[in-house]
C-alpha cells in the first residue's frame, strides 16, 4: 500500500471543501459566454498588470504576477492555498494573504464609488417613488426627497 502524501491530502481536502460548498444549479445557472470572457480578462489583466508592476519596481515578475494578481482576483484564503500550491510557491502565502485582504478591501472601496455613481439620480423621483422601503419609514428621515410626501 502506497503511504499516502501531504500534497495528495491537501490537494482532496481542496476539492472535497470546494464540491461540498458549491451550489451547482447557481452556477450553471450563471455561466455564460459573457461571463466566460470578463472572468478570464479580469484575471488575465490582473496577472499580468502585477507582472509588469512587479518588474518595474525590480520583483521577479512572475512571483509578482501569482502574488499581487492572481490572489488578489481569486476567492480568499482558500484560492490563495489553491492557486500557491497549483504555482508551487506556498512559501510566498504572508504575500498573498496581504494582497487578498488589499484586493478586496480595493475593490470594495471602488465599487463603493462607481455603484452610487451608476444609479439614476435620485433627486429626479423616478426609481425611488415606487420603492415600498422609501414610502415607508425606512428612509423617512432622508435629506433628499425619498418620495415620502
Amino acid at each position: 500500500m502506497v503511504p499516502l502524501r501531504r500534497t495528495q491530502l491537501a490537494f482532496t481536502l481542496l476539492f472535497g471543501i470546494g464540491v461540498a460548498f458549491t451550489d451547482f444549479g447557481q452556477v450553471i445557472d450563471a455561466i455564460s459566454l459573457i461571463y466566460v470572457l470578463i472572468v478570464c480578462a479580469v484575471v488575465a489583466g490582473a496577472a499580468f498588470g502585477a507582472c509588469l508592476v512587479g518588474k518595474l519596481v525590480g520583483f521577479y515578475p512572475i512571483e509578482s504576477a501569482i502574488t499581487a494578481g492572481l490572489c488578489m482576483a481569486n476567492m480568499g484564503g482558500t484560492g490563495d492555498v489553491t492557486v500557491l500550491s497549483a504555482a508551487r510557491r506556498v512559501s510566498l502565502m504572508p504575500l498573498a494573504q496581504v494582497s487578498s485582504r488589499l484586493g478586496g478591501a480595493l475593490i470594495l472601496l471602488v465599487s463603493s464609488v462607481l455603484v452610487p455613481l451608476s444609479l439614476p439620480e435620485r433627486r429626479t423621483g423616478t426609481w425611488h417613488d415606487k420603492a415600498p422601503a422609501f414610502r415607508s419609514g425606512l428612509f423617512r428621515f432622508c435629506p433628499v426627497s425619498c418620495g415620502s410626501s
